[in-house]
């Protein structure tokens, strides 16, 4: 049987910060061997301007911090209990072609790339439809934000969205603070091992 990815993203709700699903996983006896970590994340400042934007009344930067570090925390538990982990940073795709980093991620996965994962999606099933296999999950009342995912919705093909002007409306204190707390080298712990798992330039 293939291994399962597990998919580890960040999330700006109080129960996921902490939620560890590998160990829910390895707790209720799931065998390792059949598992596969994929960490899906993004530069520190990038992704709290990002929940500054569209969340920051409802959650915090503390939160926030929590979220980064139970992700890392779970990578090195993997890593603990022989379970392969495979990181994917978003600022890959600044120097590296959409096609080739998809193959190369989907190989890593033992999983079957067709064009369809990065083009002409305007030819598959709309999201949320029947057989289009993609669903968005119900977020919580407080969390919703009007149009936040339509652009994605409407997407007929991958495309790597900079916003770099974000985290210059970070005050300066945010930013120290996820300095102090280690986040910048948490993520560079995941850009080396994209750069080592997938063979991609950072």
């Amino acid at each position: 049987m293939k291994s399962i990815p597990w998919i580890t993203t960040l999330k700006p709700y109080r129960r996921t910060s902490t939620l560890n699903p590998l160990r829910v996983l390895l707790d209720a006896g799931y065998p390792p061997e059949k598992l596969h970590i994929l960490i899906t994340g993004r530069e520190p400042l990038h992704t709290w301007a990002s929940w500054a934007t569209y969340w920051k009344k409802v959650t915090n930067l503390e939160r926030f911090i929590l979220a980064y570090k139970t992700t890392e925390m779970i990578r090195g538990m993997a890593y603990e209990h022989g379970i392969p982990v495979t990181c994917y940073v978003y600022e890959m795709f600044i120097n590296n072609p959409v096609e080739n980093v998809f193959k190369k991620l989907f190989q890593r996965l033992d999983l079957v790339y067709t064009p369809y994962a990065i083009s002409a999606w305007d030819k598959l099933p709309a999201f949320g439809t029947q057989g289009s296999n993609i669903v968005l999950p119900e977020e919580p009342l407080p969390f919703i934000t009007k149009n936040l995912h339509t652009s994605v919705e409407k997407a007929s093909c991958f495309t790597y969205n900079n916003k770099s002007k974000r985290p210059q409306l970070l005050p300066e204190e945010d930013i120290e603070i996820i300095r102090h707390e280690g986040l910048f080298d948490i993520y560079d712990i995941w850009s080396e091992y994209c750069q080592n798992d997938l063979e991609i330039l950072l």
